[in-house]
């Protein structure tokens, strides 16, 4: 929640021309961002990256969802790209802290339904805007699995 306050991506919100881009709107289409809301702005860029994902889910080697992220995973990907092996140990104290904390915060998943009116409108535009393209994106990956 608190990317959404502003900084990175978030504060092209006023740029109306690359907040349009990013979240996959058309040039030619009547559609404006609101940018008195950053929960659809946030939700609708969520969506346009999913989207981009599985338009070009032929160019990926590994898709790996958050909820996998474990030491066998980080593994797989340091075999894909032939790095040097590193320790379950090191690998599980690196997952353990808040990637975006800069004090090395430790990591506490959030997984509760919003509790606040600002987070049940986050939840409200990214069922609208994220959850259909991420439910495609599984399926063409499934799919790729498939192949």
């Amino acid at each position: 929640m608190k990317s959404l306050k502003g900084g990175g991506w978030m504060g092209l919100i006023e740029d109306s021309r690359k907040n349009r881009l990013l979240a996959g709107l058309r040039p030619d289409e009547t559609t404006s961002i609101n940018t008195n809301r950053p929960e659809e702005f946030a939700a609708r860029v969520v969506g346009n990256y999913l989207r981009v994902a599985r338009l070009n889910i032929e160019l990926f080697d590994l898709v790996i969802r958050h909820e996998e992220l474990a030491p066998r995973t980080v593994q797989e990907v340091v075999t894909l790209f032939g790095l040097s092996t590193i320790s379950n140990a090191k690998i599980r104290r690196c997952l353990s802290y808040d990637a975006k904390s800069e004090h090395k915060t430790p990591y506490v998943a959030n997984c509760e339904a919003g509790t606040s009116t600002f987070e049940l409108a986050v939840e409200r535009e990214v069922e609208k805007h994220a959850i259909p393209e991420f439910c495609e994106l599984m399926l063409s990956i499934s799919q790729k699995c498939r192949k």
